[in-house]
């Protein structure tokens, strides 16, 4: 398994989970959601990207 491998749905859903416990307002679906649908065929770079941009589409609404 590679590295980029690990940056999937499941890897959103434990880092929701974590988030969820700072911001009980955090939308753990959307977020997981949007990885999920954007991760596939991905490399390395741009999963990190994916991410970074679900955090910030999802933060938003919690702030």
């Amino acid at each position: 398994m590679k590295v980029k491998d690990y940056y999937n749905a499941d890897c959103a859903k434990l880092l929701s989970q974590k988030i969820k416990t700072v911001f009980s307002d955090f939308n753990e679906k959307a977020f997981i959601k949007y990885v999920n649908k954007n991760v596939p065929d991905k490399e390395f770079s741009e999963r990190m990207d994916v991410f970074a941009n679900s955090l910030s589409l999802n933060l938003k609404k919690v702030s």
